[in-house]
């Protein structure tokens, strides 16, 4: 379930909720990567309120882990990041988007699909990304794999001195 509700502030900041109540850690991954993205692409400064609950095991539930890896692995598309511990509800952590996330690391696509959309975060040529990936996948699937992305538009393609490099979308 999804709201919206502006602030009263001189940054006007859009609060957004996210209730991930009841989902699998997939989709609630999912639907956090989308809801950042969209906030992203509306132009707004959006505080994000994603509300994961604190877990049956009184420890912390897995979409709240989860949630929470992925935020501090990504760290550079957030302008901030507030965990609810320190507003008295461990159940809620709270987000400020500012750079559109691959959709891939939320776990679109396949394998290579979703290594080659981390690896190339800053711009990279064909050649680095095989020798990175050589171990993992074969070069074949390498490169099917990088042609799909920018089919997909989850992969750019940037000209620099007369190479190709990719950078995640």
């Amino acid at each position: 379930m999804i709201f919206w509700r502006a602030n009263n502030s001189l940054l006007k900041t859009t609060t957004r909720t996210l209730d991930l109540h009841g989902l699998t850690v997939r989709q609630a991954m999912d639907k956090f990567v989308e809801c950042a993205n969209e906030c992203v692409s509306s132009g707004k400064r959006v505080r994000v309120e994603v509300i994961h609950g604190w877990g049956s095991s009184g420890s912390g539930g897995a979409i709240l882990r989860e949630l929470r890896r992925f935020v501090q692995r990504h760290s550079d598309c957030f302008e901030s990041v507030v965990e609810g511990e320190g507003l008295g509800n461990p159940g809620v952590t709270i987000v400020y988007p500012k750079r559109v996330l691959p959709r891939a690391l939320a776990g679109h696509g396949n394998e290579a699909e979703n290594a080659i959309c981390e690896y190339c975060r800053t711009p990279k040529s064909l050649q680095k990304i095989e020798s990175k990936l050589q171990g993992k996948f074969r070069a074949a699937e390498i490169r099917a794999a990088v042609r799909a992305l920018v089919a997909k538009s989850r992969l750019r393609e940037v000209r620099c001195e007369g190479k190709v490099l990719y950078e995640a979308a």
